[in-house]
C-alpha cells in the first residue's frame, strides 16, 4: 500500500474513533469541549463515508510490540490532535526532519502489519 494510502486509511481511523457510536456527530469538539451532540441525534441518517476500516486499523495501533511509545505519541500528535510536522516536533523536542522520518517508518510499519494481518483484538 502506497504511503498515502496509508495516511487516509489513519485519517479515517482518527475520524472513526472520534465519532461515538459510528453516529454522525463527533464526540469532542476542539472548540468547544463542553460541547455534546444534541440529544436523540445519535442515530442519524447521515454517516461519515470511508471509516469502515477504522476497527481493523485500530486493532493494528493496538497490537502490542508493534509501535513503540512514540510512534503512538506520533501518530495521536499528527492523526488526532491533527498537529503540523512543526508542531509535533516542538511536543517530542526533536527536529521536524525526524518527524517525517518516523512518519515513513510508522507507515511502513502499518503497512507490513495490514498486508501480513498479523492483528490481535486489543
Amino acid at each position: 500500500m502506497s504511503d498515502s494510502l496509508i495516511v487516509e486509511r489513519l485519517r479515517r481511523w482518527a475520524e472513526w474513533l472520534q465519532v461515538r457510536n459510528g453516529g454522525a456527530y463527533p464526540s469532542t469538539n476542539i472548540l468547544h469541549p463542553s460541547w455534546m451532540p444534541p440529544s436523540g441525534q445519535r442515530g442519524s441518517a447521515v454517516r461519515l463515508s470511508g471509516a469502515s476500516d477504522g476497527p481493523a486499523t485500530h486493532r493494528v495501533l493496538c497490537e502490542p510490540g508493534l509501535l513503540s511509545e512514540k510512534q503512538l505519541k506520533l501518530v495521536e500528535l499528527i492523526y488526532l490532535r491533527r498537529l503540523t510536522h512543526f508542531e509535533a516536533a516542538f511536543v517530542m523536542e526533536c527536529a521536524e526532519s525526524t518527524i517525517s522520518k518516523r512518519l515513513t517508518v510508522l507507515h511502513a510499519l502499518i503497512d507490513g502489519a495490514l498486508s501480513y494481518g498479523s492483528m490481535e483484538f486489543c
